[in-house]
């Protein structure tokens, strides 16, 4: 018969899943090697102990490892968005505030700047409007620094590293 992966999914999910959502699965005991699944059922119940929902996925051509009651992992894609610029969750600041911000490096010198959020992840959120690709961010870990600071931006890997002056201009 079809192959379908059954997953329990927390609840706070729930209004971001569909049936025809597209996802990436993987078997635990072959975490690299990565197959399509498509969601197919969500359970109209959520189970009280655990706060989850079960829902079932289906795959279209599974791989011949694939096994009952294997532990699988699922990543399903809610939304997109095509050429997004896209940064680090901890960099935004006031995120649930109704004007969410970053500290942005404009000429040497740092900036308040209200974004528009889009898509939001884990650990990367998509911004619509208030900065461009290529600009630095300050990261609200670098506590020393504020708006209107005088900065040097250093290229390092990954990310860029922002030295301060210590006047303030």
């Amino acid at each position: 018969g079809e192959t379908q992966l059954q997953v329990q999914i927390d609840e706070k999910n729930l209004a971001k899943l569909a049936i025809g959502q597209r996802a990436l699965a993987s078997a635990d005991a072959y975490a690299e090697q990565r197959f399509t699944a498509q969601v197919m059922y969500i359970n109209p119940g959520i189970d009280p102990a655990r706060g989850s929902v079960e829902i079932k996925l289906r795959v279209l051509q599974p791989p011949d490892y694939l096994r009952q009651d294997m532990t699988v992992s699922v990543d399903i894609e809610t939304a997109s968005s095509a050429n997004a610029l896209v940064i680090p969750t901890a960099a935004l600041r006031d995120p649930s505030g109704a004007n969410p911000w970053v500290l942005v490096v404009r000429g040497k010198h740092t900036q308040h700047q209200n974004v528009t959020v889009g898509l939001r992840g884990d650990n990367y959120l998509e911004i619509r409007q208030g900065v461009s690709t290529g600009e630095a961010l300050i990261l609200p870990t670098e506590g020393l620094i504020k708006a209107g600071q005088r900065v040097r931006v250093t290229l390092a890997e990954p990310l860029p590293t922002i030295i301060a002056d210590a006047e303030e201009q």
